[in-house]
């Protein structure tokens, strides 16, 4: 059913507008909620993670919910970075009120002078959450120094694919924010942050769609909520709840499960500028680290499954919401073959 002329108005208006029922007459109201989806219905919170220190193992973020894409110590070369991967170069740490974590995610420089960084995903290997469209949002306080840039993104394990099939079967590379302090001409860029969709494989077939969003009249360096909206039919990019992009039909739709990922990169010259001279100095020094902080993550799935056997009442609406998609080489749910979404699409 297409949405009434009051929802119409109220979101030209830029109100979000939350239906309420009563006695069959529906009335909209303005809800302004930190946090809150920047929809007003029809989305149920399926996953998240506030960084709590009860679920902190050894400084370390929720293991059931967060893996090291990379062992410790691995060097890589890739686009020209040197840079070593350090599973300790993220942890939960207490700010504020007791048992209230911050996840930090750096970019610290070693005694031997290598120059460490984190790269933490939700999925890995084919084991842990992924997730077939849906509303994404992370609260993030950036700290980013020149030769880094911090982020906040989706992917999918067949992004890569060389050669590339179609990009609704490989996946969407979904950068919802990239934040560097400069450029790769080391002018200052911190005030504004890059949105990228890429696909179609990372060779010579990749194709990429980005956008720079300047942030309105707010401090670029406070605590900012990043969304990403992911539907069969656009994407669109929210920064503080309220719409900075709408991608229309530039980038084709991922049709495959898609994992989060925090990440610090780092490439001395590069489109992030330069590396200081003297490195981002010791482990957790937060006056020369490069990092951000996280404050939770989450993630919300539409309630497009019909209802069952609803029984009538009033005030009362069923709905069923879809929870995580877990998938393990060891576990995986029994399914038929056709709600089974970690298996692999099946190639033309």
């Amino acid at each position: 059913m297409p949405p009434s002329f009051s929802t119409y108005l109220c979101r030209s208006l830029g109100f979000n507008p939350l239906p309420i029922v009563v006695f069959g007459v529906v009335a909209v109201w303005h809800v302004s909620s930190a946090g809150a989806i920047p929809f007003t219905s029809g989305y149920t919170k399926v996953w998240e993670d506030n960084f709590e220190l009860s679920s902190v193992v050894h400084g370390k973020p929720n293991p059931d919910k967060w893996q090291s894409r990379f062992a410790n110590n691995t060097r890589t070369a890739d686009s020209g970075n040197d840079m070593l991967y350090k599973t300790g170069a993220h942890f939960v740490t207490s700010r504020g009120n007791a048992g209230d974590g911050k996840l930090r995610v750096l970019t610290y420089t070693t005694p031997a002078g290598d120059h460490a960084s984190s790269y933490i995903t939700t999925r890995f290997n084919e084991e842990g959450d992924a997730w077939n469209k849906g509303y994404f949002e992370a609260r993030i306080k950036f700290h980013t120094k020149p030769g880094t840039w911090g982020a906040f993104w989706l992917n999918g394990e067949n992004v890569a694919a060389n050669p590339p099939t179609p990009a609704e079967q490989d996946g969407v590379e979904m950068d919802v924010i990239e934040h560097r302090r400069v450029n790769g001409n080391n002018q200052y860029i911190g005030d504004s942050f890059r949105s990228t969709f890429h696909w179609d494989g990372y060779g010579a077939d990749q194709q990429t769609q980005p956008k720079t969003t300047a942030y309105p009249n707010d401090d670029p360096w406070d605590w900012h909520v990043y969304g990403l909206q992911w539907t069969g039919s656009h994407y669109k990019i929210f920064l503080d709840e309220q719409q900075v992009w709408w991608t229309g039909n530039q980038v084709p739709i991922s049709n495959t499960p898609e994992f989060i990922t925090l990440s610090m990169g780092m490439k001395d010259g590069g489109w992030a500028g330069d590396v200081p001279s003297g490195g981002y100095g010791s482990y957790n020094d937060r006056s020369t680290n490069s990092y951000f902080e996280v404050d939770w993550v989450r993630v919300y799935k539409r309630n497009d499954q019909p209802l069952i056997n609803p029984e009538p009442s009033m005030g009362a609406l069923l709905l069923l919401s879809a929870g995580p998609l877990r998938c393990s080489r060891r576990r995986r749910r029994k399914v038929s073959p056709a709600l089974d979404l970690c298996r692999r699409p099946e190639r033309a």
